[in-house]
């Protein structure tokens, strides 16, 4: 059976997420082929990104000459794996469907497609209608969210699995949808790379030379900021209370896309953040770490929500691969269990508690080197796609 894994055309947002599960089978001498579909126009917008995907092993961009294109594609791209190895295994993440349904509808049992399923669509679109950084700001990504929610059922009854995130996804997914099977479900948790993401103390300290940090208490936030449950007005909030009530000798890295930081600058003007106070960049994927080392502590707020309680966070096992002690809530998922025999791992019920909050960083910067080493070395062993592979290798096997 040849097993292929199609991922959404957006080389920039999670996609060594998704190539670490790849890699990792194939370590396991499980051939995997993971591809998307992308018009000219698309990669001219990610060239940067597509000139490094298109090095990797196991990894192919269908090139097509205009958008309207790529189902087509997709579907010609479908029917020659079909004919060639006459059966078929398929992930599907974040893309249309229609040419997976047209493939089965020609095909039928020898071709089989499984849905990964991100996060929790429905309590996602309901957060963001109760919690919006102002009115209207997320009218049109509502809108098309509502149609994406309203027919996710007929979607799923389709397919022949789903990939989940977490044990308490799949339980809300049984008790909401009567059709699905628990064997049809399967929970494959977010994962990197082992040995990608590292604590090095001499990348530490040279890297915090090269950003001109002396003995500042440094902070760092790397994800997305567009959406309001990321929480970064909150995590800025806490800052703004900690340079007034512990020190002011403090800085905060903010990684995130060119294209969302107006909104954490429009945060800083109304809580009057000094400019100097925060370091706002977009970097590559393969630069993050020396911030993570660079850092006294990794931060992901998260309330308490549903939406939290069945995610799985990726942001947060790469913060830990990193070695570099994490404030948190308790409201990340499975990771807050396995997190629970971590000390340097400070998980907090009330993400507005920033008295709280502070003390435990106080006990955090107190970690050392070995520490990190050993907090680094226990993630990359627990927590990497390579130590959780078995999972997504028996997805295809639904």
């Amino acid at each position: 059976m040849k097993r292929l894994y199609f991922f959404r055309p957006n080389l920039k947002n999670h996609f060594y997420l998704y190539y670490s599960w790849v890699s990792a089978a194939k370590e396991k001498g499980v051939d995997v082929t993971m591809f998307t579909v992308m018009s000219r126009q698309q990669i001219k917008k990610q060239i940067n990104e597509y000139k490094e995907v298109s090095k990797l092993d196991g990894v192919k961009v269908i090139k097509t000459p205009h958008t309207t294109l790529n189902m087509l594609y997709t579907a010609i791209y479908l029917f020659f794996n079909m004919l060639k190895y006459k059966k078929v295994g398929l992930i599907a993440k974040k893309v249309e469907l229609r040419p997976l349904r047209l493939t089965k509808f020609i095909f039928g049992k020898n071709f089989k497609y499984y849905i990964e399923v991100e996060g929790d669509g429905l309590s996602e679109y309901n957060y963001l209608q109760r919690n919006p950084y102002k009115n209207g700001f997320y009218d049109d990504y509502l809108f098309s969210a509502k149609a994406s929610i309203d027919s996710f059922a007929e979607k799923i009854k389709d397919a022949d699995g789903l990939l989940v995130l977490s044990k308490a996804f799949k339980e809300v997914l049984l008790k909401r949808h009567s059709f699905l099977k628990a064997e049809k479900v399967q929970v494959t948790s977010t994962g990197f790379v082992k040995g990608r993401l590292t604590f090095s103390a001499k990348n530490r300290q040279a890297f915090r030379n090269k950003l001109c940090i002396k003995n500042e208490h440094v902070f760092v936030y790397a994800g997305n900021v567009y959406y309001s449950w990321q929480n970064i007005k909150n995590t800025l909030c806490f800052f703004k209370y900690y340079l007034e009530n512990v020190t002011s000798n403090a800085k905060f890295i903010i990684l995130t896309h060119k294209s969302d930081q107006f909104i954490v600058k429009g945060f800083m003007s109304k809580l009057s953040l000094p400019d100097e106070k925060i370091v706002l960049k977009e970097v590559p994927n393969s630069e993050v770490v020396n911030y993570y080392n660079a850092a006294d502590i990794c931060v992901l707020l998260r309330d308490n929500d549903l939406m939290n309680e069945v995610a799985s966070p990726g942001k947060i096992g790469e913060y830990a691969a990193s070695g570099t002690p994490i404030l948190t809530s308790s409201y990340i998922g499975d990771y807050a269990q396995l997190f629970q025999s971590q000390d340097l791992v400070a998980q907090v019920d009330d993400v507005r508690d920033f008295a709280l909050m502070a003390r435990k960083v106080q006990v955090l910067l107190e970690a050392t080197d070995k520490e990190k080493t050993a907090f680094s070395n226990w993630s990359n062993d627990r927590l990497s796609s390579q130590n959780n592979v078995n999972s997504f290798i028996k997805a295809f096997e639904m």
